[in-house]
């Protein structure tokens, strides 16, 4: 078991260095004991507070909470914030090592930016990690729970039920084998694919 759980936080500092995203300890503090602690549901849960300070609350109609988050996703802003958090939480309140891999990391980083251009460095660095990533946690966050503030005397574990989603990704299969099937099949197949897989894998 101890040794599981080293290698898990090896693991976990190494792509959390990569990805620039929380380390293990405080990214276990926070989603362990905060959001999923007696936060849940509640201004303190920062995920939420977030998410409301982006304009995504109850009681918006749908077509406008999709303009709200079109228009979000067009927001330099939104970018640089997440950003800014992302490099503040690998750089303060770590381990003097844990810092020097951060460090380490931005330094392989500009290198390659002033090795092999700055062409290069948008399209494999800047446009991965800042929008493809931010996109995809941020429609992960928006999926993730209903988002609705806990009522008073309303307990933690019921606030859970409430507001927590299943995400199924998968369309229903086609009747059966036959041939006259055979166009459905291949549509299920590339729409899994194409669809569902890169949502499962990149976002979900």
């Amino acid at each position: 078991m101890g040794i599981c759980l080293t290698a898990n936080r090896i693991l976990c500092e190494i792509l959390s260095t990569i990805l620039i995203v929380q380390p293990y300890d405080s990214y276990r503090q926070f989603h362990v004991y905060e959001h999923h602690g007696a936060a849940f549901s509640t201004f303190e849960d920062r995920d939420l507070a977030a998410i409301y300070q982006l304009g995504f609350k109850p009681g918006i109609k749908v077509r406008q909470q999709y303009i709200n988050l079109l228009l979000t996703l067009l927001s330099p802003k939104f970018y640089l914030t997440f950003l800014y958090g992302r490099l503040k939480s690998n750089l303060v309140n770590l381990p003097i090592w844990r810092r020097a891999m951060s460090l380490c990391w931005w330094g392989v980083l500009i290198w390659l930016a002033l090795t092999y251009g700055y062409g290069f460095f948008l399209l494999n660095i800047v446009i991965p990690y800042v929008l493809v990533y931010q996109i995809a946690s941020l429609l992960h966050l928006l999926t993730e729970h209903t988002w609705c503030l806990r009522q008073q005397g309303e307990s933690v574990r019921d606030s859970h039920i409430k507001n927590c989603l299943g995400r199924f990704c998968g369309s229903a299969c086609p009747p059966d084998f036959s041939l006259r099937f055979t166009a459905d099949w291949i549509r299920w197949t590339f729409t899994h694919l194409f669809f569902h897989l890169p949502c499962r894998m990149l976002i979900v």
